[in-house]
C-alpha cells in the first residue's frame, strides 16, 4: 500500500484499492489521503481524462465524503470556465476592438457633421445679417424716395405756376409789343 498521493500513478492505485471494495483497509485509504497534498491531488484530477475524473470523484465521495468530492468539482468547473474564458477572451477583445472602432467612427462623423452644421449655420447668420440690413436699406430708401416724391411733386407744381407765370409775363409781352410798337412807329 502506497504512504501518501505524489503522482498520477499514485492516484490510480489509491482510486483501485478504494474501488476494491475493502473496507477494512478505508481507515487505512482515509490516511493516505489525509497525508497528501489537497493541490497536488487536484491537480492530477485536472489534467486527468474524462473517464478517469469519474472513478476519482467516485472513489473520493466513497472515501472521504462530499466536501472532498466538492472541492474536486469545484476546481474542475473552475477550469472549465478559464477554459470557456480563454476560448472567448480573443472574440470578446475582437469585438470589443470593433465597438470601439465604431465608436470612434461614430465619434469622428458626428464631429464632421457638427464641424458642416456650424458652417451651415454661420452661413444663414451672415445670410440673415445681410438680409436685414438689406431691408433696412430698403425702408431708408423707401422713405428717400417718398420724400423725393413729394419733392418731385412740390417742383410740378412749382412748374406748373412758373409757366403760368411765364405765360401771363409773355401775354403781358406781347401786349405791350402789341402797344408799344404802334406807338413808336
Amino acid at each position: 500500500m502506497i504512504h501518501k498521493i505524489e503522482n498520477e500513478e499514485d492516484l490510480k492505485v489509491w482510486c483501485g484499492e478504494v474501488n476494491s471494495g475493502n473496507h477494512k483497509h478505508l481507515c487505512d485509504l482515509q490516511d493516505v489521503y489525509a497525508r497528501s497534498d489537497e493541490k497536488t491531488i487536484i491537480d492530477i484530477f485536472l489534467a486527468q481524462e474524462m473517464n478517469e475524473k469519474e472513478l476519482t470523484i467516485f472513489c473520493v465521495q466513497k472515501c472521504m465524503g462530499s466536501e472532498k468530492m466538492f472541492r474536486l468539482m469545484k476546481s474542475w468547473a473552475r477550469q472549465q470556465a478559464e477554459i470557456c474564458i480563454e476560448e472567448n477572451e480573443g472574440h470578446l477583445a475582437e469585438r470589443f476592438k470593433e465597438l470601439n472602432e465604431a465608436r470612434r467612427t461614430f465619434e469622428l462623423e458626428k464631429t464632421a457633421i457638427e464641424t458642416q452644421n456650424k458652417g451651415y449655420t454661420d452661413q444663414i447668420e451672415t445670410q440673415s445679417d445681410i438680409l436685414e440690413r438689406a431691408r433696412t436699406r430698403i425702408n431708408e430708401l423707401s422713405k428717400e424716395n417718398a420724400a423725393l416724391y413729394l419733392r418731385g411733386s412740390e417742383l410740378e407744381t412749382e412748374l406748373e405756376e412758373a409757366y403760368r407765370e411765364n405765360e401771363k409775363h409773355n401775354q403781358f409781352r406781347s401786349y405791350l409789343r402789341e402797344t408799344l410798337i404802334p406807338i413808336t412807329a
